[in-house]
């Protein structure tokens, strides 16, 4: 049993814990939405700078630059680039993603057959010009 005072000191810690607590949710998801900012960007950077540095002016090319990394060095024609840490990531499991890329790709001017003749079928039934009468199925 809880007096009126007790009641109330106990009602009052409660409102403040969540109150602490709502703030802490509130950071939490503030940091996520940042992180998430963050994570886009780098997304973004990674799939269009190289595009950006081709195309770009020179502001862009010294933007990119920048981005990438510190302390950049051209020596014998080679520039040098201590990468930023978020980079390095990408760099390393680059080969591997382009070996996966490059699988996918098809062969140029590769036709598979089996797949030819068999649509070949179908596309004559169809097309206009062809059979003008294409009977329903089932």
């Amino acid at each position: 049993m809880l007096n009126d005072d007790e009641y109330m000191e106990k009602k009052r810690e409660l409102q403040l814990e969540l109150l602490r607590l709502k703030e802490k949710r509130q950071a939490v998801e503030d940091q996520c939405e940042h992180w998430l900012e963050l994570s886009e960007k780098a997304f973004d950077f990674a799939t269009y700078a190289r595009e950006a540095f081709l195309n770009g002016d020179f502001e862009t090319k010294r933007a990119i630059m920048i981005a990438l990394g510190q302390n950049q060095t051209l020596k014998d024609g080679k520039l040098s680039i201590d990468a930023n840490p978020w980079l390095k990531p990408i760099g390393k499991a680059y080969p591997e993603i382009e070996a996966e890329y490059l699988r996918l790709e098809p062969e140029e001017n590769r036709m598979n057959n089996k797949k030819t003749e068999a649509f070949a079928s179908v596309r004559t039934r169809w097309l206009p010009g062809r059979d003008s009468n294409p009977q329903p199925s089932g």
